[in-house]
């Protein structure tokens, strides 16, 4: 019975151990956010995207209001 608890927590410990490292793998570098911070990043290929869809249907683009 213990054994079997013991081995039930260190699988739990180690999950929660390997997701974290998966989150903290995953998240840019700080450099990075900062440099989104203070200038512009321009278009996306989202954007681009979005504004090619309406050329190929034949109807005028929709703009949004700047904000």
């Amino acid at each position: 019975m213990r054994r079997r608890l013991l081995a039930a927590s260190l699988l739990a410990a180690a999950g929660l151990l390997g997701y974290g490292v998966h989150v903290l793998a995953g998240l840019p570098p700080r450099a990075e956010v900062r440099a989104l911070a203070a200038k512009d990043p321009g278009p996306t290929s989202l954007m681009r995207q979005r504004e090619a869809e309406p050329s190929r249907s034949g109807s005028p683009p929709r703009r949004s209001p700047a904000a």
